[in-house]
């Protein structure tokens, strides 16, 4: 009987805890259907939480996932990473049972989930470079692509050169996209990477210029560069075009203190390369 009372305490006790939660971060219950997954007002709440300390703007995730392969673009610093890793908080948080930090979050159960990127390594692997330890963790990945699988690829390929790290990338990003039981999110800053009509391309929009002083004080903080940055990013997914001009990272190698010899022979050398 103390057995069974305790057990009854105990799931109060957590159901409890979860409604508190759910007050507290504002969050709503996930809805699970269909197979498009969809976020409004989407949170990553650690980094929420970070820009609260900063006293810097954070901008909630808006993104519909209606194809099984997803391009999203966009220069370093620029919000790629941040917008992977509120999805698969949302997606984690409605799987283990949990409201999510979102005005809305419509997704669909997966029976495997996969990040590949940065990070995600809990080890040396020995014998393998950055670049071979990205090519096991795909392979161990694409043996469960006959499952329904959310799989995340962060900068996949980045440790090799751009060319054939466009070549792959494309390669891969094809076959997913033939998949009917796996939704894959890319995030890519290689803008040569194939266009196929079955595959969703987003970007983040990106620096806005207007009113941005470069060649700041050589004595400015590390921090007050940073600010500087996330005051004039546009941390929004939009649309991709195939001609889009996306050209931030001389610009923000600038903010963070590039000498402006290099970054002005920089330019000049990107120019001439476009």
């Amino acid at each position: 009987r103390v057995q069974s009372y305790r057990e009854a305490i105990t799931r109060f006790d957590l159901a409890f805890a979860r409604a508190r939660m759910a007050r507290d971060y504002q969050m709503v219950r996930p809805r699970f259907h269909g197979r498009s997954v969809a976020v409004t007002g989407g949170r990553f709440l650690p980094c929420e939480e970070v820009c609260r300390e900063l006293g810097t703007t954070y901008l909630p995730l808006e993104v519909t996932l209606d194809a099984s392969a997803t391009v999203i673009f966009g220069s370093n610093m620029g919000g790629k990473t941040v917008a992977l890793k509120t999805l698969a908080f949302l997606q984690l948080c409605a799987q283990a049972g949990l409201f999510v930090p979102a005005e809305a979050f419509s997704t669909r159960l997966f029976q495997h989930f996969h990040y590949l990127g940065e990070g995600c390594a809990k080890g040396e692997v020995r014998g393998l470079s950055g670049f071979g330890f990205e090519i096991r963790s795909f392979i161990e990945a694409w043996d469960s692509f006959s499952e329904s699988t959310l799989v995340i690829f962060d900068e996949f390929a980045r440790t090799t050169n751009s060319r054939e790290a466009e070549a792959i990338l494309s390669a891969v990003v094809e076959s997913v996209s033939r998949s009917e039981t796996v939704t894959a999110l890319f995030s890519t800053h290689f803008r040569g990477v194939s266009r196929l009509p079955e595959i969703q391309y987003l970007r983040m929009q990106g620096l806005d210029r207007r009113g941005l002083a470069l060649g700041q004080d050589a004595s400015m903080t590390l921090a007050a560069r940073i600010r500087i940055i996330d005051e004039h990013m546009e941390f929004r997914l939009i649309p991709d075009a195939e001609d889009a001009q996306v050209a931030d990272a001389i610009v923000v190698a600038e903010l963070l203190g590039l000498p402006s010899e290099i970054a002005s022979r920089a330019k000049h050398y990107f120019k001439q390369d476009c």
